[in-house]
């Protein structure tokens, strides 16, 4: 008979607990009782959650809205958002358009002069450790009136070497999208996107916060429905693949997981997939993408399962 050990998973930014079933080694796969599942709903509820979904070796197992959520209802993602950038460049990658530790200066000349700036990679971008200075100021404010174009954000100044630190916020991933949009032949971030991930995927995601030259604030501005983001998060718990049919390298994927693996972050604003940069609690067995307002979501390998919380606050 499996045996199982119950662990409960309390998630800072969203007051929501999230109950999970470890089996011992070796043995089958069990999905969460109907006893857990209510029990973890309630909670979800009571603490102002709008949806909750659960999901097991790919199949919605429990799923519950209140509050003003509902299954057509897009949600703000928040920082969650970043975690479509990473799997982006994994693509671009695939595709041969750049690669990992590539110059970013290559593609930006304005870098080239800059003596720290011609020396950060797309890696470092992408990890959050390029050193360069959130042109936001952190605010970590989801309007678009408070959104710094794209270029501007390439034109702010360094706070350290590249590789030397971790400062979390959208500024870099922007610069990012800059980098990666100029690129691309014939497609901007948003058209790649799309068609190399969404589209594949079947999902739809809408850009509501804008920057100020109107490109899209890739670090927080995206919303989605709730069975999307599971559906994409069941995308990154199968390294890649989607319906039998890897979308992206599955070699990509393990390359940017492990630049994920090697920082921790300690900042409380929220946080994104493996697949961008490094989330809250990366761990060997668990994958965490949250955001503000309460957008979270636990991915745990074991068990083949995933849960989606989505709680906006009014957000819509």
């Amino acid at each position: 008979m499996a045996r199982s050990i119950p662990l409960t998973l309390i998630l800072p930014l969203s007051t929501v607990v999230m109950t999970a079933l470890i089996c011992a080694a070796q043995a089958p796969m069990l999905p969460p009782s109907n006893h857990a599942l209510t029990q973890t709903a309630e909670y979800s509820m009571s603490h102002h959650g709008q949806t909750f979904i659960v999901m097991f070796d790919g199949k919605v197992i429990a799923e519950k809205y209140a509050a003003g959520g509902a299954a057509d209802r897009l949600q703000m993602l928040a920082s969650g958002s970043k975690s479509f950038v990473g799997v982006a460049a994994a693509a671009a990658v695939e595709d041969g358009i750049l690669k990992w530790d590539e110059l970013v200066c290559e593609t930006l000349s304005q870098w080239k002069s800059d003596p720290s700036k011609s020396r950060i990679t797309y890696r470092q971008l992408l990890s959050l450790t390029s050193g360069l200075r959130a042109a936001d100021g952190g605010t970590g404010q989801l309007r678009s009136s408070t959104q710094v174009a794209w270029i501007d954000s390439a034109a702010a100044s360094m706070t350290g070497q590249p590789g030397e630190q971790f400062q979390y916020g959208a500024s870099q991933l922007n610069v990012f999208a800059l980098a990666l949009q100029q690129k691309i032949t014939g497609e901007t971030f948003e058209e790649y996107l799309e068609r190399r991930i969404l589209d594949p995927l079947g999902i739809k995601l809408d850009w509501r916060v804008r920057c100020a030259d109107g490109n899209p604030q890739v670090g927080g501005g995206g919303f989605i429905t709730s069975r999307d983001w599971a559906k994409f998060e069941e995308f990154v718990r199968q390294r890649g693949a989607s319906g039998g049919k890897q979308i992206v390298a599955h070699e990509n994927w393990l390359n940017v997981s492990k630049a994920a693996k090697r920082i921790q972050r300690t900042d409380k604003l929220g946080g994104s997939s493996e697949m961008s940069h490094p989330n809250r609690y990366v761990r060997m067995q668990y994958c965490e993408a949250s955001g503000q307002k309460l957008q979270t979501q636990l991915i745990c390998r074991p068990i083949s399962s995933l849960r989606v919380v989505l709680a906006s606050k009014g957000y819509t």
